[in-house]
């Protein structure tokens, strides 16, 4: 081996090591600053426009890695590190989701076996993201519940500003869309919807929108309302059907859940708001924007074509066999089916419940459901944030049409567990006067 060989194997292997060295300390700096981890989840809804691919960070043989593989695998480390030290979140919650997680390993293994590895991590990446997402949040060991509480208000807000000044952008330079709009290359190549957000930026928009709303412990302000009302505006001008429908839902779950007064007030509000549109819109000051959203509401060739597909996919799953109606097929299987006009498509259904059932069979879709009663029975517990059980309906609708997007997901489990923060630690000291729990680290912000 000549002397410019082993020059370029020293370097891969210094860049490896350089490589292990910074995941490690990303691994460290998560598992000490959690309120970090939850920054890395808002970086795709950040970028996910522009980017519906996330940017490629490295090939590692053979393999692309991009961010958001980067992200998760930090999660996952952080995770491996956190799980030794315990759990806040109550047991069925985990079990559930690490079970789920183990069906999908299952379906890699056996697709990485008998098929193209290549394909199988492709397919398997947004499957395994969603338990690792989940797992990592119900495994920190937070300090201080009103600390935790502060954080997600701040998370909350920052997203929805982000997504709001997105929006505007993408209005401002792209227009409005419409729910059957699409933006096309120069070389007439589909790059993106053309409403002005996606399906996953509008519904965690929505979802921090209801956190700012009825933040629980936390007290609300003006100013969070205020942000809160114009991030749901946002949401209805995204004409992202599915989300706003999922949101509409948790919105009506909180509204039930609501004391006497505070139900008094949501309805003041919301006719004040309704008035003053119907004022507007008889002003002629709304121009052709409510026939614009009214049109995009009631198309429903894309619904059509989904529903047709997902019924194609699960007959032919029932057709293979018991073992694949039990099981799934293996990941790198594809997706390869006919929609209601005929035409072949091989992308992923667009049915998160549909999707589990194809992969993992009806184990994985009880698992599932496993992890939605467990979710559901936190959120309606006593101590719980208004907006959890809201936010738990919202995604459950949202994973009707679309598959869960795993950024989304944290931000729910930090808010089952502040509760039981409370519980350990007693709510009404300040952080300072706080026992650490064993492997406790202080948050990103905590006083």
């Amino acid at each position: 081996m000549n002397g410019a060989a082993l020059a370029g194997q020293a370097w891969l292997g210094m860049l490896a090591m350089g490589a292990l060295a910074m995941y490690c300390i990303a691994v460290a700096a998560v598992v000490r600053y959690p309120g970090l981890g939850l920054a890395l989840t808002a970086v795709i809804p950040a970028i996910i426009w522009e980017s519906p691919q996330a940017p490629r960070v490295a090939g590692v043989l053979g393999f692309t890695i991009y961010l958001d593989d980067v992200i998760v695998l930090v999660l996952a480390g952080a995770l491996a590190v956190a799980a030794t030290r315990g759990r806040l979140v109550p047991r069925s919650f985990h079990v559930a989701t690490a079970l789920l997680l183990l069906a999908f390993v299952g379906s890699f293994l056996a697709g990485a076996v008998g098929g193209d590895l290549g394909t199988v991590v492709v397919e398997a990446r947004g499957f395994v993201a969603v338990p690792i997402a989940l797992l990592w949040a119900a495994s920190i060991r937070y300090q201080d519940g009103k600390a935790l509480g502060w954080l997600m208000r701040r998370y909350a807000t920052w997203v929805v500003v982000g997504l709001i000044v997105i929006a505007i952008y993408h209005g401002a330079r792209y227009g409005l869309g419409g729910a059957d709009a699409l933006l096309i290359s120069d070389s007439g190549e589909v790059v993106q919807t053309g409403r002005i957000l996606t399906s996953g930026q509008a519904l965690i928009l929505g979802i921090s929108a209801l956190a700012l709303l009825t933040p629980g412990d936390v007290p609300s302000s003006r100013w969070t309302r205020v942000v809160a009302c114009l991030g749901l505006a946002t949401l209805v001008l995204s004409q992202q059907r599915t989300a706003t429908v999922a949101i509409v839902a948790g919105l009506v779950v909180i509204f039930v859940r609501l004391g006497a007064k505070q139900r008094a007030t949501a309805i003041a509000s919301a006719s004040v708001g309704a008035l003053t549109l119907a004022i507007a819109y008889a002003a002629g000051s709304l121009g052709s924007l409510p026939e614009q959203l009214v049109q995009s509401a009631t198309s429903s060739g894309t619904y059509e074509g989904r529903t047709a597909s997902w019924s194609a996919l699960v007959s032919d799953a029932f057709s293979r066999g018991a073992s694949v109606v039990m099981f799934g097929r293996p990941f790198g299987s594809g997706f390869g089916r006919f929609e209601g006009n005929g035409r072949w498509v091989e992308f992923s259904p667009h049915n998160w419940y549909v999707s589990v059932f194809l992969r993992a069979g009806l184990i994985g879709l009880i698992l599932l459901f496993w992890l939605l009663v467990a979710a559901l029975r936190l959120a309606l517990r006593a101590g719980v944030a208004p907006w959890l059980p809201g936010a738990w309906v919202a995604v459950t609708v949202f994973g009707w049409a679309y598959s869960w997007p795993w950024y989304v997901l944290p931000l729910l489990v930090c808010g089952l567990a502040a509760p039981f923060v409370s519980d350990h630690l007693g709510s009404s000291r300040t952080a300072s006067t706080y026992r650490k729990l064993p492997g406790s680290r202080r948050l990103v912000g905590s006083h």
